[in-house]
Order: structure tokens, then sequence, then C-alpha cells
């Protein structure tokens, strides 16, 4: 491997395969630059291959000082693909060529992330460019929804030692459903690493605020939102008493309703 630099940014150069790899590091957290500006192909090589952390021009979905890189920009980096980096689920840029990909993170860490958890392996030869993903991730999330009498067929379709499932169910439920929900997550709750079926009629998560330790991350919070609340002005009072109620469910419940 050959490692060529420039003031733009660096190319890796692979001659064996005839590849090469073009990258610029970002150098803030953020920034109104696109992480492609500078990178150019470089000619004496079969394949050329950008790697870019920023975020894709999607209207309501990225900001302009974000590392900007708009589908213009993709489609004229004269590049044979563009390996995206800095969402943390799976998109594939199909509109513009070259083909280009955020993997997204290797890890899933939230309901949010559930098209995440893999990696990309990517293809080049004569026939074109493939992407295919492949599971890395130990913990798959899911947070789906279903019938009320869909419920155990999602469980029998979703349920692992790995899998956390936050499951909901559409519409209102039939009398006695929410003693059958109940009573489903009891049963199932072994099958999987974390279970959690809830309804729109689902009542609220109450937290004892007299039992949460003042060792964890919950116990600070309540101390801290305690003083921020007893020396709050009296127009103040009502919201940050609402903010510390939902702060202390999140930490001590996780996300409810």
């Amino acid at each position: 491997m050959q490692i060529a630099t420039a003031e733009e940014g660096q190319t890796f150069e692979f001659p064996s395969l005839s590849l090469a790899v073009h990258i610029k590091a970002n150098t803030a957290n953020r920034s109104p630059v696109s992480p492609l500006a500078g990178l150019t192909p470089h000619a004496d090589f079969r394949w050329n291959v950008a790697v870019a952390h920023g975020s894709l021009q999607i209207p309501g979905k990225a900001a302009a000082d974000d590392y900007p890189i708009t589908f213009d920009q993709l489609a004229a980096s004269g590049m044979d693909y563009v390996a995206l980096g800095h969402w943390h689920n799976f998109y594939e840029v199909t509109s513009t060529s070259p083909l280009a990909c955020y993997a997204g993170a290797a890890g899933t860490l939230s309901w949010t992330e559930a098209d995440s958890g893999t990696v990309c392996l990517v293809d080049l030869d004569d026939s074109g460019v493939r992407v295919t993903r492949l599971s890395v991730a130990y913990h798959r999330w899911h947070d789906a929804e279903c019938a009320f009498d869909e419920v155990e067929a999602r469980l029998t379709e979703l349920k692992g030692d790995t899998s956390l499932l936050r499951l909901t169910v559409r519409g209102d439920l039939p009398e006695g459903g929410a003693a059958k929900l109940a009573e489903l997550t009891k049963r199932w709750q072994n099958a999987f690493f974390y279970l959690e079926i809830r309804s729109p009629a689902s009542p609220s998560v109450a937290v004892n605020l007299d039992q949460v330790n003042e060792n964890t991350f919950a116990g600070q919070f309540l101390l801290l939102a305690k003083e921020r609340l007893a020396q709050a002005a009296p127009e103040d009072k009502n919201l940050l008493a609402k903010v510390l109620a939902r702060g202390c469910q999140i930490l001590t419940a996780g996300e409810v309703d």
C-alpha cells in the first residue's frame, strides 16, 4: 500500500488491486464544507473509492453546517463508490451514480436505530458495484406495531435471546385486552432480552422519587432538578416540575408515553 498526501486530503493506493481510496478528515464538530471537497479520482487506477463523514442534504434531515454532502457533489465526484459515515442507520443512495451508502452504526443502541448493526461488504468488478449488508451487532432492537390479534404472531417472529422488542398494539383493545397483554408479556419475557408490549391505552409509568438511588444517574438528575426547581421563579415551577417527573420516568423506566 502506498499513501499519497495532499492538502485537500489523503489517497491510499493499492496498486495490486488497481484501487485508490480517497479521504479527508473532519477537523471540527461542525462545518459548512463538504467532506468530498477537493477529493478527485486517480486516473491511473481502475477503481476509485471516497470515504466521507457528513450529512446528505435531504430536506428536513440534515443541517447545512453538518459537513454537507449534496446529490450533485456525489454525481460529480468521479468516484466508483462513496462510503458514507455519520448517520447511525443504513441508507443507500441509488438516485445518483456512483452508488453511495451509509453503513450505519455497527452496534444498535436505541429504538431509533433499528436499521443499524450491520457493515457493508462492497464488491467492485467489471459487472459493477454491489453492496451486501452483513450483520455484526449482538443485540437487535425492534420497534414494531400490530393489531391485537397479531401479537403472538409478532412475538414468535421476533423472539430471541438477543432481541429487544417494543411492540405497540394498534387500535382499541377488546374487553379484557389489557389483562391479556400483561399475561402475554409475562409469558413471553424470557424469550427476549427485553420485551415491552404497550397500547394507546397503556397507563403512564409511575415513579416513586423517594426510592431513586442518589448514586445513580437518575439520582443525580433528581438532585439537580430539585435544586433548580427550588430556585426557579414562580412562573417556571410548573414546567420544571413536569421536566423532573418526565426525566425520572425515562431514567428509571425507559422511554414512556
